[in-house]
């Protein structure tokens, strides 16, 4: 919270106010920037130390009254960068687009992290993708060419960026996007490009930890979190509303390559409305010609199977050892087509051409289908709660999509479809009140136009989920309250304690602490080694937490309960008595 100023602090900044281009140093490490002045590039760029270096590592933007712009991009010189905004009193962020250039194009990429390790920050940001002229640009956001960098995205909106927001080619990079909204990010004829992040083609590198919670993407064109074919250590998409995506809500094309995964808490409506023809179909994908799904799996290829257990490296049998150990979790999520999306794709399968008829999708491809129904060879692969054909009853405003703009090169989602699978596709575009720069001192629409309509109505949608929240992105309904299993202060160091009570039957309960942030698991495994049961696994914040086990299908006997993160680990006995 910014600290109350002094009458004589307040007639200093009024100066300054008064005075084009300043900026304001707000602390060692703070400049608060304001849109008056010099381009939003220009001022980050321009403020070195005399060795050269990032003379502040955080970057406060106030202005709410017009827009920032920036003309070139932005190279941060340190491995500590935050981009913060300060909302007005009605939640209003300030708000970045692209400047004109001096060819008549929009500026391109906003910033390029090249520091190894660094540490980004983006919070409280509006971007908008267009300049003053309404044109947009197909440039990324972020561009990422360091490794082991960890980006925080933070309530943020971007609107209409037709590029991806972020992308990487460094290697094990990080990825935390919470609270934020993706709208009306098209480009008409690269259709599978406005994506949320995946690495820049044609990088192969993979990415350690993928954590997508508490978002919307509506009338976001491709995946949102996607890493093509390329290994992705942990990736987590929990509490999202996917409302109405042209192709695949969640993964870049077919295959689907992590060693834990969690999908939880989300709603697909209308996502995958474009489907798939059979022609596109098997220019993406290697297997035979099969159902597919927003969640698809495939099994790891030989040289991401050492990912594993170095132990196992030398095993002729390595490759289903590292299936085994894989993790995926995927509950509690709400899929639903609406009428209008299934009759165009009946109408369009009645009349077309075999090549060019559509797979439609569903929540669960075979491929992943397949995975859930050998728990031999994945037994870390659990799918439960999940509702099929539920409508969440979004407000009736949405159906807008699926009709004509009132905007010139608006078109429904139907015709866009049409257009892409016909191969007419130039220019045209879909959305939901899609907002016009009119002026120079032009600022976007706030509140969001669809703010009230997200609020669905379907009171079984809203209890489904896991923690208590209303599944889907539950911000729409007012601010966040703390989740069943938050937790406490920062742990001073990592312990697992004894279960209570013990023996037990059927439910028994442990505390695990955690002194630090990042990947953690806690599993069960019977008197043979073999894993029975996870009960959790992903990334959690360091902390408290207390765990309810359920062994009610399991026979009675010894089992082993195991705490583990990073290197550190802890096993303990448990007995079950029926």
């Amino acid at each position: 919270m910014k600290k109350m100023l002094t009458a004589a602090t307040i007639l200093a900044m009024a100066a300054l106010f008064c005075m084009p281009g300043k900026t304001l140093a707000a602390g060692n490490d703070t400049l608060v920037v304001y849109a008056n002045g010099p381009s939003l590039d220009a001022v980050i760029n321009s403020d070195t130390t005399a060795a050269g270096g990032q003379a502040h590592a955080v970057y406060e933007l106030v202005s709410l009254d017009t827009t920032y712009l920036y003309t070139g991009i932005i190279t941060p010189r340190a491995t500590e960068f935050q981009l913060i905004g300060i909302r007005g009193a009605d939640g209003r962020p300030p708000c970045i687009q692209p400047g004109i250039l001096q060819n008549g194009s929009p500026a391109g990429v906003f910033a390029t992290i090249s520091q190894p390790g660094s540490n980004l920050l983006v919070k409280n940001i509006y971007f908008f993708g267009r300049d003053n002229n309404n044109a947009w640009t197909g440039n990324p956001l972020f561009k990422l060419t360091a490794d082991s960098t960890t980006v925080r995205v933070d309530s943020i909106v971007v609107d209409e960026v037709h590029g991806q927001p972020l992308v990487y080619t460094g290697v094990h990079d990080n990825f935390f996007v919470t609270h934020s909204i993706f709208r009306n990010n098209v480009w008409p004829n690269n259709f599978t490009s406005p994506g949320l992040l995946g690495p820049a083609y044609p990088t192969s590198n993979p990415a350690d930890t993928i954590v997508v919670d508490f978002n919307t993407f509506f009338c976001h064109e491709a995946g949102t979190a996607g890493t093509g074919g390329f290994l992705t250590k942990y990736m987590e998409l929990n509490h999202n509303s996917f409302v109405y995506n042209f192709e695949y809500p969640i993964g870049n094309y077919y295959f689907q390559y992590f060693t834990n995964y969690k999908i939880e808490n989300n709603i697909f409506y209308g996502a995958y409305a474009g489907a798939v023809t059979i022609h596109r179909y098997f220019t993406t994908h290697v297997t035979p010609l099969q159902p597919v799904g927003a969640v698809e799996f495939d099994t790891l290829t030989a040289a991401m199977d050492s990912t594993f257990d170095p132990a196992d490296t030398s095993s002729p049998n390595l490759r289903w050892l590292a299936e085994a150990k894989r993790i995926a979790v995927v509950r509690d999520n709400v899929w639903f087509e609406p009428k209008a999306i299934t009759d165009f794709w009946t109408a369009w399968n009645d009349t077309a051409s075999t090549a060019d008829t559509l797979i439609t999708p569903s929540l669960f491809g075979a491929s992943a289908d397949t995975f859930f129904a050998h728990p031999d060879q994945w037994p870390g692969f659990q799918r439960s709660g999940n509702l099929v054909d539920v409508d969440p009853g979004f407000g009736a405003s949405f159906a807008s999509v699926l009709q004509p703009g009132a905007t010139a090169g608006v078109v429904s989602l139907q015709q866009f479809v049409t257009e892409v699978w016909q191969g007419k596709i130039k220019t045209d575009e879909w959305g939901y009140q899609k907002q016009i720069v009119t002026s120079g001192n032009w600022i976007p629409q706030w509140p969001l136009p669809e703010a009230q309509d997200m609020q669905y109505t379907n009171a079984q949608v809203k209890s489904t989920s896991t923690d208590g929240y209303a599944c889907g992105d539950p911000s729409w309904f007012g601010p966040l309250t703390a989740v069943k299993e938050a937790p406490a202060p920062v742990a001073t160091r990592f312990n697992l304690s004894d279960n209570y009570p013990n023996p037990f039957n059927p439910s028994t309960s442990m505390k695990v602490t955690l002194s630090k942030n990042g990947l953690m698991s806690l599993k069960v495994y019977n008197v043979l080694g073999q894993l029975v049961k996870v009960v959790d696994q992903g990334f959690k914040p360091a902390g408290e937490y207390t765990y309810n086990v359920n062994m009610d299908n399991f026979a009675s006997g010894v089992y082993f309960y195991r705490l583990q993160q990073g290197t550190n680990n802890i096993t303990k006995k448990m007995l079950l008595l029926k």
